[in-house]
């Protein structure tokens, strides 16, 4: 073999064999390799570095004339430290790099070079400028780095397996390495490599690496020399002196990348449009940067027409794509590493359009167990193809999402956003009925109490109400009955915590579902809702359009539970439309009827929403005697039930002028909602203790308590309330002598009333 062919007369091996020295023994002597040894006596490597010979002479124990003869016989041979090549294989920086600088600082720093080799690694999703960071740094730091620069990009051919082992080869080449000294055994090649870098102070570049074993040939083992890694995954077995994990761009750092490569005046000509194109980018720096150029091509676009043709969702790829397809090209790399199953679901659950992404969502859209469906997304997480802002949650960047769309189209039948839509639904079904039993009744497997079923629903909650629009958006063959439960199981969570957009999409989608299939149980839950939610608003024409249809529905059913419910929101309209004799009526026909179902919780709901209308009517007393079944009814689970029991406990108390029990029990009723997220309880539960402290002669404490109430109010949307509590806000201020302040408080009610 080559590497066997040895130099009889090598000044090394003559003055080494002089002496008795064995190679093992001058390599202890000096601190060098065997190999080191080796490769110098066969000849087949160049010269050591100076410091190296003179090492050597000192081992050798040679002094005056003999050293200096070996010192320059040494040195003068081929490839000497004045003949040895200096490759410089590093591409070219981009001109208009942005960003990243806080990183790129700390990259810089840590290839200091030292006695030791340095490693740094870049990783993150494609696009994301892995590659322009690792070139920006490894210019800035090259002169360090005197003997040379190589680089390699290990995806070029793609995912072939000897391509480390070509590489390796080709930086023996480039370092000087006789193309017939180059081992053919894999292991003997990155052996000498590691003996060449040994020699001499090299930056390597390593772009784009699958598997740390993909770069472990190309590792320096000694020496000085500096190697920086590129990777879409994390390499945690790679010994780097410092890992960098890259995020997308900042809007500031977008916003300077579109500006520089497209021009400033153009950028920041219309600054609205330029918001929008980084959006529709998703701050992803390859996607930045293709718009910018797409645009500095054409100088008769203006900013708004690239934001408007990048609002098109099914085209943006391919506005961004341009002739090379780079975007496509990037993200298909990632992708074509998936295995069968992982390809499978990163397509899949690209369709329902998810802000976020659970584990409960994963297993419900393949169909398998919670721990199957981690696997799944963290595997996808790794494979750059998800994000993940929280742990457990899981996000689409928005190219990604469409990037899997399109593949979908390509390779999956056309039903498969359905069908993916009724694994959706009726997998939250179960978990979602669990929840609400738990709540309303006993603790339902999965869920030890109604603590950690109303943390699931709140946590799932978005989930759960794009699935429902979506079955209804897509008409997929969905289960109204599964979708009903879903509505019933989460329209009080999204009620109490506010959500009242989300909780009108849920019951809206309910509705349509319903009506498509005929199915009048869906549209009666539905109907209740609707009802419900127009109450809120201060539709009451609405409401009562709902609650008539749901009425009807309800004893058309023979359901008597729904009749119930239905009565009990009459009641609650009833009362917003300021006939406390009506609603009273309402509220005691429901709870008879609840009393002759034994339904506990509805006579709960009754007896609360009673007491509410005697209270209002000054019947404080009457109120209480109501309230005291409940409160023995009460079982420790339903918080909502909790809130309104104190609730409205307090605002009898207050109509029996007994102040300071009121205010007690309306501040343990705010910490309750307050504890669980409640938005309108806590603003109600604020209001009404301004009241009852104006009424016991603290002004003061009142405004304080009822100007954030009113804000509350405002933010949930509930201009009745607001305005409502305004009126009392200039109670209190009208106490405190603030006259013009109370003015205008109830100037503000009247005009937007």
């Amino acid at each position: 073999m080559v590497f066997d062919v040895v130099m009889p007369a090598h000044p090394l091996r003559v003055h080494r064999r002089r002496l008795g020295l064995s190679q093992e023994e001058l390599a202890a002597a000096t601190g060098l390799s065997v190999r080191s040894i080796q490769s110098l006596e066969s000849g087949r490597n160049r010269a050591p570095r100076s410091s190296t010979v003179r090492l050597l002479a000192d081992a050798l124990g040679l002094a005056g004339a003999e050293r200096e003869q070996f010192i320059r016989a040494l040195s003068l041979l081929p490839g000497s430290d004045d003949t040895l090549p200096r490759p410089a294989q590093l591409p070219a920086e981009l001109p208009d790099f942005t960003g990243r600088e806080e990183v790129a600082d700390r990259l810089a720093a840590a290839l200091r070079p030292g006695d030791r080799p340095v490693v740094v690694s870049i990783s993150g999703m494609a696009g994301v400028g892995k590659t322009s960071l690792a070139l920006h740094v490894a210019h800035r730091v090259r002169a360090h780095y005197p003997d040379g620069q190589l680089y390699v990009d290990l995806r070029r051919t793609g995912r072939e397996p000897d391509e480390p082992y070509r590489a390796a080869g080709s930086f023996l080449r480039a370092l000087g390495t006789p193309a017939g000294a180059v081992p053919t055994d894999a292991e003997e090649r990155a052996a000498l490599l590691r003996s060449v870098l040994a020699e001499r102070s090299v930056l390597v570049l390593v772009d784009d690496v699958e598997h740390a074993r993909g770069v472990l040939p190309l590792l320096p083992g000694a020496g000085p020399a500096g190697l920086v890694v590129t990777s879409r995954k994390p390499l945690p077995t790679l010994p780097a002196a410092l890992a960098v994990d890259l995020d997308l761009f900042s809007a500031d750092e977008s916003l300077r990348l579109l500006a520089g490569v497209a021009g400033t005046d153009r950028a920041f000509a219309d600054p609205a449009a330029a918001a929008e194109v980084v959006d529709a980018c998703g701050r992803l720096p390859l996607a930045v940067r293709l718009a910018a150029v797409r645009l500095a091509a054409r100088p008769a676009w203006s900013m708004r027409d690239l934001a408007d043709r990048l609002a098109a969702g099914d085209r943006r790829l391919h506005e961004l794509g341009g002739s090379e397809q780079a975007i496509r090209a990037s993200f298909d790399l990632s992708y074509r590493a998936l295995p069968p199953h992982l390809a499978q679901a990163f397509r899949e659950l690209a369709w329902p359009r998810l802000g976020e992404i659970s584990v409960d969502t994963v297993a419900a859209a393949c169909d398998v167990d919670a721990a199957i469906a981690a696997g799944i997304a963290e595997d996808l997480v790794d494979a750059r193809l998800l994000l993940s802002p929280r742990p457990g949650r899981y996000r689409y960047h928005d190219l990604v999402r469409l990037f899997a769309q399109e593949r979908s189209r390509a390779v999956d039948p056309p039903e498969v956003a359905a069908r993916l839509v009724r694994r959706l639904v009726d997998g939250y079904r179960k978990t979602a009925v669990a929840a609400l039993q738990t709540i309303e009744e006993l603790p339902s497997p999965p869920f030890r109490d109604a603590a950690a079923a109303t943390a699931w629903l709140a946590a799932e909650g978005q989930l759960i109400v794009a699935a429902v629009c979506l079955a209804a958006e897509l008409a997929a063959d969905v289960d109204a009955e599964a979708c009903a439960d879903l509505a019933r199981a989460l329209g009080p969570q999204l009620r109490a915590a506010g959500e009242w957009d989300e909780w009108q999409r849920l019951a809206d989608s309910v509705r349509q579902v319903a009506v498509r299939d005929g199915n009048r149980p869906a549209a009666l839950l539905a109907g209740m809702q609707l009802g419900h939610l127009a109450i809120l608003r201060n539709d009451y024409t609405l409401a009562g359009s709902h609650l008539a249809t749901a009425s009807g529905l309800a004893r058309a059913l023979g359901d008597r539970a729904a009749e119930a419910r239905t009565l009990n929101l009459i009641g609650l309209l009833r009362f917003s439309e300021a006939s406390p004799r009506l609603a009273i009526q309402a509220h005691r026909a429901a709870l008879a009827l609840y009393e002759t179902l034994g339904n506990v919780p509805g006579v709960i709901s009754a007896r609360i929403n009673l007491a509410k209308c005697l209270a209002t009517q000054g019947r404080g007393a009457e109120g209480l005697v109501v309230l005291d079944p409940a409160r023995r009814l009460l079982r420790p689970g339903p918080e909502v039930a909790s809130v309104m029991l104190r609730h409205q406990t307090a605002r009898c108390l207050h109509a029996l002028r007994r102040y300071a029990d009121a205010i007690e029990e309306h501040e343990a009723c705010l910490e309750l909602t307050r504890r669980h997220g409640m938005r309108e309880g806590s603003a109600y539960a604020l209001a009404e203790l301004g009241l009852t402290l104006v009424a016991a002669g603290q002004p003061d404490t009142a405004r304080a308590r009822l100007a954030v109430a009113v804000g509350e109010f405002e933010r949930l949307g509930d201009a009745n309330a607001a305005d409502t509590y305004r009126v009392v806000l200039g109670l209190a201020q009208r106490a405190l002598g603030d006259l013009d302040g109370a003015r205008r408080s109830w100037r503000q009610a009247i005009t937007l009333g």
